[in-house]
């Protein structure tokens, strides 16, 4: 099942693999009053994690689309994403505020992300993260559109690694989309200006552009939104032209 955020009306629409429509929910009910959806996630039980922008809440709801859990969170939360121990994670993205925030399973506040330190140990904040992906033993990788780069953190919130940079080769970016990590922990980034995902290793090392049958590149159409299934089918949501195009890596 295919779980798609409806921004305009602020629900979220439940399709098969086929494409076709099977339910609907959220919307400004009195339960989830959903109000402009940001992040969208699935864990591994198939629990739906929302954030709702417009009213600074983060929505739990069960594969059925019933609201399992909510609470509240901090102005400007961007994507949600979960870890093996059941944590919560919300990129916060505020001009000064920038972090990473961390809840325990119940929407409880444990820490933040917000000093960066390198190897060479200088600091510094996060600039402007977004979407945020993670491998199966817990490394996120957060996108940061300010320097058009992806940063790699282990599971205590210590700075790995980094990749990218503001650019139009392989391996950089221009305008910084979605991430997602597949089952073997490739890791998928849209760049939504130059109408491309490139993925990656899990230490940031290039390995190919999404292409066609025949190899030519595929130009997409401002994708921002991308995700993968357990199959290593990746989806990437086309907003400009209303479709979500589907592509299999070719060793699965």
């Amino acid at each position: 099942m295919l779980y798609v955020s409806n921004y305009k009306f602020n629900k979220i629409q439940a399709y098969d693999t086929a494409g076709g429509l099977l339910f609907e929910f959220g919307g400004e009910d009195e339960d989830s009053t959903l109000k402009y959806i940001m992040g969208l996630w699935v864990d591994s039980s198939g629990k739906i994690f929302v954030v709702s922008q417009g009213n600074n809440k983060v929505c739990v709801f069960n594969p059925q689309g019933n609201l399992l859990l909510k609470f509240p969170t901090e102005h400007n939360a961007y994507d949600v994403i979960t870890n093996s121990f059941g944590d919560i994670l919300i990129s916060i993205n505020d001009t000064g505020k920038s972090r990473i925030l961390i809840y325990d399973n119940e929407g409880k506040y444990k820490f933040a992300i917000r000093k960066v330190t390198t190897g060479d140990g200088k600091k510094f904040d996060l600039g402007s993260p977004t979407w945020l992906g993670i491998t199966t033993d817990d490394n996120l990788f957060v996108v940061d559109k300010i320097p058009c780069k992806v940063y790699i953190f282990d599971a205590k919130g210590r700075l790995t690694k980094s990749f990218g940079g503001r650019g139009d080769t392989a391996g950089s970016f221009f305008s910084m989309g979605g991430i997602s990590v597949d089952n073997k922990n490739r890791v998928y980034v849209a760049d939504y200006t130059r109408g491309i995902v490139q993925i990656f290793t899990k230490d940031g090392e290039f390995i190919a552009a999404v292409s066609d049958e025949k190899g030519n590149r595929t130009a997409l159409s401002m994708t921002k939104g991308i995700a993968l299934d357990s199959n290593n089918r990746l989806y990437c949501l086309e907003p400009v032209d209303a479709r979500i195009s589907v592509f299999s890596f070719l060793d699965k």
